[in-house]
């Protein structure tokens, strides 16, 4: 850039991007031009405000002045001629009023003192809660005392959120229609020290990132640079205040956004008439030397020609180089990285990048004529197949794309994103079967990720496969089990099979996750008589909060239906049926006298039998006979007390012990039947069985048995030495977690536990080429020592390993918890949610080393990488 000449910028935002450029006009050729910004703004609808202000004339109301642009605000009819705009959208929190959207700072200084009204305003603060509001301002002393802009507000204005759909569609007016190259910013994603996260900014951080590298727009984040410059030098107040930079890195921000982004985006050519290029500016060799910069403009194909060809290793390693940039979404760092070599401009490789930056430029016809150059050059050119198949989708030539996903099939049936290229665009032509196929495929490299087999479920429900999308979607259920689409997939196939018991189960996993949805089958379990199911559903329902499960419609009907079956069940002799029935309306109505008088109907029966055969001697008629009552209501009290104490006449003390156990655990009465469990277990010989129940007595209760106590903990300690000697070291440890139950510090029970990790740990690293058995050997550590370094690192290495990226980040957040300050920790829990694709936690995980060792590349590349991070399309 000319030395003649500073270079001029606009910025539309906060002090975050306005203090920056203005510090950095000491250090570089820069001035800011702020002429007609009439003030700060936050959200994507008050910059386009702000653009109208600046571009249009548009005149701010006077009454609403003091809320838009504050107390200052003046009128400026010169608009400065920019060479580049920086806007920053730092909140999705819009305050409506009338055609107006106020400031939120402004707002409350405007409204200071008015502190009852403003408490109104904010409980009723959206949209449909108007009128309620201004009755309740009218009815307050103070409102009266307000003046008309204080009363348009405090009447007229609510408050609503940015969709992520009004932000790309904002975002894209502003790019539009301002007249110079624009950058956009998001705010600082960081969570405050004390830990709290601030989900509404970390959201619309992430939808920004997302939203400009699709569209191809130029985009800052300012979180990178404060984490690496340090947090607490960068932020002020040491770090404390989230919402403002410290003054000393305030220049030290704007240098790096001229040096990065300012002095590159001024080269571009200014729209609207209103200037020119840099290139034309200043003098003459200040032209020359922004001609030098200049890139070369979109419609260009780059194509070079008689150029030497570069050597081998050094053409890979650029193509690398801007691969990584592309993959980062810094589009004009690829293409100045290639125009800089203008021998590889005719590559396969340099058209499949510079395809691949026109795809998400949304440039479709320049994407395409550089992708089929790229496949003249090289026909097996996967990288540009992938693109191009996409780059077909987008257009609408499905058959075209279709033919190019068979060829990726064939071709690369290793690679992974040629694999779920083909896929989508496969599923997405209604070319079911061929995609059942393909997303096998993805499965089968993605053997730890649910989503290609529940596009497979998907894909066979079309084909009215019902039991092979059942099929596919428990594949996917075993990877996560509470995975919600696949529940829902596997729910409309159960459906359509009506298989309407194991539809019950399905929906009332679902219920706690997504009600509604568990509940749209009801209706289907009641048609076809299973009443009994649609209870069960609907209780989920309620139990996970779900006002649609109450109305008082559905139940009542419910109950008389399942009434009505009780009684013809009974009346026909029907017991089981019966039973369940009146089970299912005590799940809808507890309290139900004639639900529980029908279940104390239904076991009568067997009571009376095991009782009689009890009486004469016959123990297994008798037990068989209660067994028989609890096979139709497992939960009666009375049935399971009558079976306990023949078990015991029985001389069955295990079955004895489950017995009264289970008893002491559903009646208020528990403290016997657990004392009777404790004797049928020392009886039976089961001490530990006895010394776990004898944990659930409190501290006044154990003292009264602490001799038999004491004497079972001797008996046990002595069969866990004998187990530990003779190796049988599962045995051991099973002796010695009964005992710590009682006895949580035991020094026997210590020092076994000692012996037992360090034998394992040596098994375990004797064990290092058999992933199995050290997997196994790491898990019986950690069973004994949860916070075992050594057996935590194994099992998250061999997670990683094995692309199991769920439960290695599991394992990594526990080994940060240990060791929260060792920065590795961090970064390998960065990495496996970078490969689990859960890039907000990998971020977090990120910036924590970052922290922790600010120098610390590894992180700070990844760190880097995850923030602007998009789908890799070359």
């Amino acid at each position: 850039m000319s030395a003649s000449r500073s270079l001029v910028v606009t910025t539309i935002g906060t002090c975050r991007i306005a203090d920056p450029i203005f510090a950095a006009t000491k250090k570089r050729p820069l001035k800011r031009a702020n002429r007609r910004v009439y003030g700060f703004v936050h959200t994507s609808k008050e910059a386009l405000q702000q653009i109208e202000c600046l571009l249009d004339g548009r005149q701010i109301p006077d009454d609403l002045a003091p809320f838009i642009a504050g107390p200052e605000k003046t009128a400026r009819d010169v608009l400065d001629d920019p060479d580049m705009f920086i806007v920053e959208i730092s909140t999705m929190k819009e305050i409506h009023c009338g055609e107006w959207l106020l400031q939120t700072n402004h707002m409350e200084r405007a409204l200071s003192g008015l502190r009852p009204l403003v408490e109104i305003f904010n409980k009723r603060r959206l949209e449909h809660e108007r009128e309620a509001r201004r009755a309740a301002l009218e009815a307050h002393p103070f409102f009266a005392q307000t003046t008309p802009g204080q009363r348009r507000v405090l009447s007229e204005a609510y408050v609503r959120m940015t969709t992520r759909a009004e932000l790309e569609r904002d975002l894209a007016e502003i790019n539009a229609r301002l007249p110079a190259p624009a950058l956009f910013s998001c705010h600082i994603d960081v969570d405050a020290l004390d830990g709290a996260r601030l989900g509404s900014r970390r959201q619309l951080c992430n939808w920004m990132r997302e939203i400009c590298t699709e569209a191809g727009y130029d985009f800052v984040d300012p979180t990178a640079q404060v984490v690496a410059f340090g947090r607490t030098r960068a932020l002020a107040e040491a770090g404390r205040d989230v919402n403002h930079y410290a003054e000393k890195y305030k220049g030290v921000y704007g240098s790096y956004l001229f040096d990065e982004f300012c002095n590159r985006l001024a080269v571009k050519p200014k729209k609207m008439g209103i200037g020119t290029s840099l290139a034309a500016i200043g003098n003459g060799e200040g032209a020359a030397d922004a001609q030098v910069l200049r890139l070369p403009v979109k419609d260009d194909l780059y194509i070079a020609k008689d150029h030497s060809p570069m050597d081998a290793k050094d053409f890979q390693s650029l193509i690398g180089r801007a691969k990584k940039s592309l993959a980062r979404g810094q589009f004009d760092e690829v293409e100045a990285l290639l125009v800089q070599n203008p021998g590889v401009l005719d590559t396969a490789e340099a058209h499949a990048l510079f395809g691949a930056i026109a795809f998400h430029r949304v440039e479709n016809e320049k994407a395409e004529e550089h992708l089929r150059a790229a496949l003249q050059r090289d026909p097996d050119a996967t990288d540009a197949k992938v693109v191009l198949v996409k780059v077909l989708q987008r257009i609408g030539r499905m058959a075209d794309a279709v033919r190019l996903s068979n060829e990726l099939l064939a071709q690369a049936p290793d690679n992974i994103k040629a694999l779920i290229a083909a896929a989508k665009a496969i599923t997405k032509a209604k070319q079911h079967a061929d995609a059942v196929l393909a997303w096998k495929k993805v499965a089968a490299l993605r053997p730890d990720e649910a989503g290609p087999l529940i596009e497979a479920a998907r894909c066979e429900l079309k084909l009215k496969n019902y039991a092979d999308a059942v099929s596919m979607a428990d594949a996917a259920l075993t990877l996560e089990p509470v995975n919600t689409t696949a529940l829902s997939v596997k729910a409309e196939a159960l459906t359509k099979l009506r298989h309407m018991p194991e539809l019950s189960a399905v929906l009332r996993i679902l219920a706690p996750t997504d009600p509604a949805l568990a509940m749209a089958s009801v209706p289907a379990l009641i048609s076809s008589g299973h009443p009994e199911e649609a209870a069960a559903v609907i209780a989920a329902a309620q139990a996970a909060g779900f006002a649609g499960a109450r109305d008082p419609a559905l139940v009542s009907s419910l109950l008389r239906v399942l009434t009505e079956k009780t009684r013809n069940a009974q009346d026909s002799g029907h017991g089981a049926a019966a039973v369940a029935a009146c089970r299912a309306i005590r799940l809808l109505d507890p309290d139900n006298k004639q639900a529980y008088l029908g279940l104390r109907a239904a076991v009568a029966p067997y009571l009376a039998e095991g009782r009689e055969l009890a009486d004469k001697g016959d123990f297994e008629g008798s037990v068989q006979a209660f067994r028989n009552g609890l096979a139709l209501d497992e939960e009666n009290a009375r049935l399971i007390r009558e079976l306990a104490a023949v078990l015991e006449k029985k001389v069955d003390y295990s079955a004895a012990t489950d017995a009264w156990s289970k008893l002491s655990e559903m009646t208020e009465g528990g403290h016997e039947a657990l004392l009777r469990a404790v004797r049928c277990a020392l009886r039976g010989k089961e001490i530990a069985k006895a010394l776990k129940m004898f944990r659930r007595l409190s501290d006044d209760e154990r003292a009264e048995f602490a001799d038999l106590i004491a004497s079972s903990i001797r008996r046990l300690s002595k069969a866990m030495r004998e187990d530990f000697d003779t190796g049988d070291y599962d045995a051991a440890t099973e002796k010695a977690n009964a005992i710590a139950l009682v006895e949580p510090f035991n020094p026997v029970v210590e020092r076994i536990r000692h012996k037992i990790v360090s034998a394992t740990v040596k098994q375990m690293r004797e064990a290092a080429e058999d992933q199995t058995a050290q997997m196994q050997l790491g898990q019986k550590i950690l069973a004994i020592n949860p916070t075992h370094v050594e057996a935590l690192r194994t099992l998250a290495k061999l997670h990683s390993a094995n692309r199991n990226h769920r439960e290695a980040i599991a394992v990594y957040r526990q080994l940060t918890e240990i060791e929260p300050m060792e920065p590795r920790h961090w970064i390998k829990l960065a990495v496996a949610c970078r490969g689990a694709k859960d890039y907000e936690a990998g971020v977090a995980a990120a910036m924590k080393a970052v922290e922790i060792e600010p120098g610390n590349l590894q992180a700070i590349n990844i760190l880097s990488g995850m923030l602007n991070r998009q789908p890799v399309a070359a």
